[in-house]
């Protein structure tokens, strides 16, 4: 959830680490210093830029939006963590455990005919990596 605070928090965060400062922005961006500094002061004298000022300012700072407001990404653009087990596993597994492991899979996967030659062209590839 978007709260007006995390943003100023985030952007004076994001700006430190840049190493940049509030005036190098605001001309960036052809706004006041004092723009700026209300974008990053929270309780009532605090702003919350347009969605236009917004947009700019995370090209200007080279950020995502989500990273600048503080929101999290949608779940279904994160991994699900048993998705990333099941991927550390495959990586610590033997050639032939891989085999075996797509075998398997295989059979609950309907594929379209790109697809199987991506998984063949990966398959051929850990087959040349492990000689």
């Amino acid at each position: 959830m978007y709260e007006k605070a995390m943003f100023a928090e985030n952007l004076k965060k994001i700006i430190l680490q840049r190493g940049t400062t509030q005036r190098e922005i605001a001309e960036k961006l052809g706004v006041t210093e004092t723009t700026i500094s209300r974008y990053v002061t929270t309780g009532p004298k605090g702003r919350t830029p347009n969605v236009e000022s917004l947009v700019a300012l995370a090209q200007v700072l080279n950020v995502s939006l989500d990273a600048l407001v503080g929101v999290e990404p949608p779940a279904t653009a994160r991994q699900a963590p048993d998705v990333k087990i099941l991927v550390s596993a495959y990586e610590k597994a033997s050639l032939e455990q891989r085999e075996a492991i797509w075998s398997m899979m295989t059979a609950f996967m309907l594929l379209t005919p790109e697809q199987k030659v991506i998984i063949e062209a990966i398959d051929n590839q850990e087959k040349t990596e492990a000689v």
